[in-house]
């Protein structure tokens, strides 16, 4: 209720932030996120690397409420980056989501991000190349909205929803699935010039694009990206397109 945390944890190997859930795999947790009056956060930092076939053993991230919270980051310094991808001067998310994983191995994967209410907003800036809402660099993002407003803004070989960032490795596989709300989904364009969707799959500039699962059941969507598919798999800047399921 009306916090403010700039906690974002260091780039590329973050392991806490503003607010951190690292469950263990496979151990059915379930972390609520009540957001009531208006919030803002450096960072949501959720680990969740696997998806067990049994849906009693899933964890998951939920968001709901009244409220709103914010996701961005909070000390709005500036970085400067190289074509070969390497970033100086920029410790806040750079490669790790603003809500989701991060970009170390073995941390990349996140499954069971779900929200149901509230108004939820999540940035990143350019100098970070990071996805605003799934997973880490590289990692797997599952996304399921239910409801509420849900805007999510990058500049990103990543996506704005969906899979995590790539860049010589193959970006991330997305799995987004929106049964109600309105969601805004904005992918702008990112330092290297590599092709990605604002909502499902990640692109890269050597491999690939990655699959990008988009299911809409129902809601208002709107989707944007400067350089690849609005909604489906990620591009590739030298490589084949990733497919889609929409």
């Amino acid at each position: 209720d009306n916090i403010y945390i700039s906690k974002q944890g260091s780039q590329g190997n973050r392991k806490w932030s503003s607010v951190s859930f690292i469950p263990t795999a496979e151990s059915s947790s379930i972390l609520t996120l009540n957001v009531v009056g208006d919030n803002r956060v450096g960072a949501v930092h959720y680990y969740n690397i696997s998806r067990p076939d049994n849906d009693k053993l899933r964890n998951q991230l939920i968001f709901e409420g009244s409220g709103s919270i914010t996701v961005a980051d909070t000390d709005f310094r500036t970085g400067t980056y190289s074509a070969a991808g390497s970033v100086t001067g920029y410790y806040s998310n750079h490669f790790d989501s603003a809500i989701g994983n991060a970009d170390t191995d073995g941390y990349e994967n996140c499954y069971g991000i779900v929200i149901n209410s509230g108004v939820i907003y999540a940035g990143t800036t350019k100098a970070e190349n990071s996805t605003a809402i799934g997973g880490g660099g590289n990692g797997y993002g599952e996304v399921i909205i239910n409801g509420g407003v849900v805007t999510a803004v990058a500049s990103t070989t990543g996506t704005a929803i969906g899979g995590g960032i790539g860049f010589n490795a193959a970006g991330g596989k997305g799995y987004v699935e929106i049964n109600g709300g309105n969601i805004y989904a904005y992918n702008n364009e990112n330092a290297y010039g590599i092709p990605s969707s604002a909502i499902g799959g990640a692109g890269s500039s050597s491999k690939s694009g990655s699959l990008g699962t988009v299911i809409v059941n129902d809601g208002y969507v709107y989707a944007y990206s400067a350089l690849g598919t609005a909604i489906g798999g990620g591009s590739s800047k030298t490589k084949n397109g990733g497919s889609a399921t929409i």
